[in-house]
């Protein structure tokens, strides 16, 4: 699932892809806030809905509130590591960083390969970077024989060296 956040001028902006298991929404149930974001399913989803009620009546039933702490501490981490990220990284690093949490969350391992279904557009949204940057980026590691790409799809051919260029020490 494609979680992004539009802003009023229709900008988008992809902030994360969750997959089953994740919890989508707890933090509108938590504050009792407007949600800040909207979910768009990739692929067919089974989901369950609780109203906020519901939610609330199950933390305290399941004594479910520790694990729930520590879930949205984990969101709460890896948002603080996406904004050092922008702040600090150059577009090569963070495309490739990029390209690595989207294997782990919707990779899909093809002999030596990674296949990520993901869009130009997405891409530059989750990287804060514009689509001619990626555009860019994504031919720079082609020539070097890390991805392959198509039509909504960034095959990664070389894990190894996409860690080190993540890390900016490639």
């Amino acid at each position: 699932m494609k979680v992004v956040r539009i802003e009023p001028d229709g900008r988008t902006t992809l902030l994360a892809v969750r997959v089953g298991g994740d919890l989508i929404g707890e933090t509108s149930v938590l504050d009792g806030r407007d949600r800040s974001a909207t979910v768009t399913a990739l692929a067919p989803v089974t989901a369950h809905r609780f109203g906020a009620d519901e939610f609330h009546r199950a933390m305290e039933e399941c004594r479910l509130a520790p694990d729930l702490m520590r879930y949205v501490t984990g969101r709460l981490r890896e948002s603080d590591e996406l904004r050092a990220e922008m702040a600090v990284l150059p577009v090569r690093a963070r495309l490739a960083r990029t390209l690595i949490r989207l294997t782990n969350s919707c990779g899909s391992v093809r002999g030596d390969e990674v296949w990520i279904e993901v869009s130009q557009d997405d891409l530059a949204q989750a990287v804060g970077a514009s689509r001619n940057m990626i555009v860019k980026e994504l031919t720079h590691l082609r020539g070097e024989a890390l991805v392959r790409t198509g039509r909504r799809l960034v095959v990664l051919r070389d894990l190894p060296r996409l860690h080190r260029i993540a890390t900016d020490r490639a």
